[in-house]
């Protein structure tokens, strides 16, 4: 960031992601650097988000209703 800063880069931001060690880094460099906002990124957060889902009991029911709209998808087709 200071190699930026000293080429006449404008940060406003930085992303990172949602670990331990990231979060800490997060609190320190917004110490340095208070006129920059630090993020978490919720690409990963959403993802891990959608796993969780997937593999609960929402998912039997998700698989069932996939199944019956693909079922009359097909059957619409052919009339």
């Amino acid at each position: 960031m200071l190699n930026m800063k000293n080429e006449g880069w404008s940060i406003g931001a930085v992303v990172t992601d949602n670990v331990g060690q990231c979060g800490r880094a997060r609190r320190i460099l917004s110490l340095r650097w208070p006129e920059i906002v630090f993020v978490i990124c919720c690409a990963h957060d959403l993802n891990n988000l959608v796993h969780a889902v997937l593999k609960s009991d929402n998912a039997e029911v998700a698989n069932q209703a996939s199944d019956a709209m693909n079922s009359l998808n097909a059957s619409y087709t052919f009339v």
